[in-house]
């Protein structure tokens, strides 16, 4: 975190207490510039495995995300966690 208390998301940075999760890829990405292609890698095992030894709450979801000029609207899997000093989900 370049700020103390604060998360830098595409908006800007955010204060810690406005947000409610964060969500990791299932996959690492890998060139897409400098005419190298284009990879995604599967890190789900490695992201999984590491999880039970935490204390926060997680969820898998599917999500869509994008990247500009390397690619868009690519579905991914994500890890949701829950930031336990954040936002509380509404009703």
């Amino acid at each position: 975190m370049p700020t103390e208390g604060y998360l830098e998301g595409p908006g800007g940075p955010l204060p810690l207490l406005e947000i409610e999760w964060v969500e990791i890829s299932m996959s690492r990405v890998k060139g897409g510039i400098a005419g190298h292609p284009l990879q995604f890698i599967d890190i789900k095992d490695e992201i999984l495995s590491r999880l039970p030894a935490t204390q926060v709450r997680w969820a898998l979801h599917d999500a869509t995300w994008s990247k500009a000029r390397i690619f868009e609207n690519r579905p991914v899997e994500v890890v949701r966690i829950v930031n336990l000093f954040g936002a509380r989900p509404g009703p």
